[in-house]
Parts: C-alpha cells; structure tokens; sequence
C-alpha cells in the first residue's frame, strides 16, 4: 500500500487536485468533490488535512463506503506524532450562524444538520452531474466593467416583477419537501422571504399546504410553482385553491414530464421517507373528487420512489393547449418554467396569457449536459424583443424572464441582471438555510446575498437595479 507524509497530503490542495485523510487512510477526491451528495464545501474545507472527525459525526451508508473504497489512494506513513482521532488543524474556529459570511459557510453549518438522506436528495443531479457544475461554473465566464465616479453612498435593489414592487430582485425557488431540511418547512422559508423582501414561488410537492404557507406570511409576495396531474380534477383544485389563498401567479413547470435520470439517487436506492408527505397532495386527498382519471400506482401524497411517482402521476403530454387549460381556470399570470431554447421562448410568449419565463435546467437535476441557464439566459433575451414589442401594440404586458441554476453569490445575481433578468431564483442555497436553523438560517442567506449584491452595485457604480445592463458584462474567451 502507498503510504504519504501529513505534508505530501497537504500539498493537494487547490482546484482538480484534492487529497483529505480519514482514520489514517488517503483519498483522492479531485473528480468525486462535485458530485459529494453533501455539497462541496463540506470536502473543500477539509482537503490537504485530516477529515476524520467530521466524518465520524455523520452515519454513512454502505454506498458511500463503497464509493471511498474507490478514491481511496494509500495510507499515512506512520509517525509518532500522528493520530487519526483529531484533525490536523484543531485550531479552526467552531462554526456558527452568526459567523457565516458567504453561502458555502451556511452549507458547511448546514451540512451537519441533515441526514445522509436529506443531504443527498437536495444535492442529486442527473447522471453525471455536467449540469449541475457547468451551472455553478458559468457564473465564473462572465468578467465585470466596473463604472467610476458615481455616487453610490445609497442603492436600491427594488425591482418590478409582474407589476408588483420587490425589495430586491431574488426569489425562493420552488423545492419539494423541506420538511425533511427543518421542522418548519416551507412555512420557515415563507417568513424569512417576507422579512427581508424576497420572493417565494411554493412548490406543489411542498411538505407544507398552500393554505398553511400562506397564513405563516399573509403578506409575502408567493407564485404557486404547479405540476400537471394526469388526474385534471387534482391540476384544476391545486389552480383554485392557490387564487383562494391569495397566491399571485401560478408558475407552470414545462421541463419535468418525466423525472430526471438521477444517478446518485438510484444508485442508493433512495426513497422519500415514510414520514415526509406532500402537503398539498394530503389536502387533495381529502377533498371528494369528481371526474378525473387518476391511474392506479403510488400514492398521491406519498412522494416514495419519486422516478415511479411521476412517471405514473405527472401529464407527458404537456402543450400550449393545455397551458390555455390551466389559465381557464385562473385570473393569475401564468409562468412558465424550465425555458432554454430561443425559439420556445418566441413560441410562448405569443400566448397572451403568459408573462414571466423562469430560463431554468431544473437544478441541473433533469437532463444532463443541457446547456446552463445563464448562456442560455442572452439568447432569451434577444428572442423575446419582437415578440413584446408586438404585445405592447395590443396592450399585453412584454413577458418577463427570470433565471435561476447555481447562484451563490451576489456578483452572481448582478450578471443576471445584467444579462437582462428581471430577478433570479435561489434553490440550494436557501436549502442550507433552512437546515442550519430554520427561518434564521433562511434570513441569513438572503441577508449575505442581499449585502453581496449591494457590494457589487457600488463597486460596478450602479445605482439601482434599473442601471445594470449588458455595459457592465463581458464574456471570457477562456478561463485564465
């Protein structure tokens, strides 16, 4: 077996060279780091040292073992002033809410919060996983052109979404079950987006009701995020009962008629625990369908083998035709999400009832190797120029876009800005949050987000958000 010095080990420590050391033994995780089910801070923090106390607070299940077996390299050469039990670097200070100062230190925080399960489950992509790091990577190929001499001793983030006034340009994205990140869900999410001005779009496959979510922040501008049901009776009741509880869009998800191949997942043969339900899903059941042709398979609120779930449950056969279905029965806006292709967008937006696009790869967790959101984001942009001028000459409000897929900080939401986004979607990130300590941990996302962009307004000498255009952004021909 190779054996290495504690120096040789800390040595590989920099991008696409990373070695770590657990109970003696030396693992190469340059390849593995970005598919890590429990994200990448978590490795990061530890390459070049000795993880092995951090790791032996967290069960691991026999997949994860295998997966070590795998990268490990060789062994530490034995010396006497070595010892597995402790980390190489007792020193680091202990990690709290308030000490966090970007995203990756709330997922670190976060991190020891959720289960191997709930971990993997938030972090899984599809396949490979070239979605998820080719979303996070493209924030990196766009440099800034900072603008000097401005004033800029005040900025104003609000921005105009769908007519209404927002305190700043993000949003909460709309993610399934997070009861399984913090007792209080949705709910916790919600309050938090209410306190400090964002957003929330809420998910149909949410662990908390519409109804519920909707008094925990009466006042909290919220989309109801809708997933077609086969069974139209359960798709018509979700569109009515989010306009009854004072929901303000209803943002149709076009990127999902069958579930992502989500390697990670079923490699573990991950299943939803029993306990986690769909809260909207346990509503509709207690509500006596009439009509409707719900196909025998899973249960409608249990979220279980998710792959079976929507395969049997979710409409394929999605369609213009039945966008013009979902806004009969509704007086909200209707947004359509999971957009990528220019000529999609030219394509929807001639429907008079649409007025947002969300240019969105899920997550990166449907089809690998699609393009990233944020190179697709111009294209958009430009497509919809006719088609808005159009709609202003008949009196239609111009369709908005909206961006989201690995954002993690504030420089991040300016280039999306500047790209010609009216505001970005923040997944993960909340996620994390919401895991280190509920609606405080949410807050205090949003709060690093919020004082990152205000940074990058003042630096780039924009004054508000309304200044940020495609003057303050230029591609890279290649990373240097």
């Amino acid at each position: 077996e190779n054996t290495y010095s504690l120096s040789e080990v800390a040595r590989h420590n920099s991008d696409g060279d990373k070695w770590l050391i657990i109970e003696g033994e030396i693992f190469d995780i340059s390849s593995f780091i970005q598919e890590h089910p429990g994200g990448v801070a978590v490795l990061d923090a530890y390459a070049g040292e000795d993880a092995s106390a951090a790791f032996q607070k967290v069960p691991h299940s026999s997949a994860a073992h295998k997966i070590m077996k795998s990268l490990k390299i060789g062994a530490i050469a034995k010396s006497p002033s070595y010892s597995s039990s402790a980390p190489s670097k007792p020193q680091r200070a202990k990690l709290s809410l308030e000490s966090c100062v970007t995203v990756e230190d709330v997922h670190a925080l976060a991190v020891g919060n959720l289960t191997p399960e709930a971990a993997m489950y938030y972090a899984a992509g599809a396949e490979d996983g070239e979605a998820i790091r080719d979303n996070m990577q493209m924030w990196g190929w766009w440099w800034l052109l900072p603008r000097v001499l401005v004033d800029v001793f005040r900025v104003d983030l609000s921005t105009r979404l769908l007519g209404i006034t927002l305190k700043m340009p993000i949003m909460a994205a709309p993610m399934a079950l997070l009861g399984m990140a913090h007792s209080s869900a949705e709910s916790g999410m919600a309050a938090a987006c209410l306190t400090q001005g964002a957003a929330l779009c809420l998910s149909t496959t949410a662990s908390t009701t519409l109804e519920v979510v909707a008094q925990a922040a009466p006042e909290a501008y919220r989309w109801f995020q809708l997933y077609v049901y086969k069974d139209r009776a359960v798709t018509r009741r979700l569109v009515e009962r989010a306009e009854s509880a004072g929901y303000s869009a209803i943002c149709i998800t076009v990127d999902l008629p069958v579930l992502g191949n989500r390697t990670a997942l079923r490699r573990a043969g991950f299943k939803v625990p029993e306990q986690f339900k769909m809260g909207n899903l346990v509503m509709e059941e207690k509500i006596p369908k009439v009509g409707g042709t719900s196909p025998k398979g899973p249960d409608i609120k249990t979220a279980g083998d998710r792959r079976a779930y929507v395969n049997q449950m979710y409409e394929q056969a999605l369609s213009l035709e039945l966008v013009s279905w979902i806004a009969s029965l509704c007086s909200l806006p209707i947004v359509l999400k999971g957009v990528l292709r220019a000529d999609d967008a030219a394509k929807l937006a001639a429907h008079p009832r649409v007025q947002a696009l969300i240019v969105s790869s899920h997550g990166g967790r449907q089809l690998d190797s699609c393009i990233p959101p944020l190179v697709a984001l111009p294209t958009i942009v430009s497509a919809l120029s006719a088609p808005n001028i159009e709609r202003a000459n008949v009196g239609l409000p111009v369709v908005e876009v909206l961006v989201d897929g690995g954002l993690r900080r504030g420089k991040d939401i300016f280039k999306a800005l500047a790209l010609g986004a009216k505001a970005v979607l923040v997944g993960r990130p909340l996620i994390w949050g919401l895991a280190a300590d509920g609606q405080k941990g949410v807050e205090k996302v949003l709060e690093i987000l919020r004082e990152e962009l205000i940074t990058c307004m003042q630096l780039c000498g924009t004054q508000n958000v309304e200044q940020i255009d495609s003057n303050f952004v230029m591609q890279r021909l290649s990373r240097l």
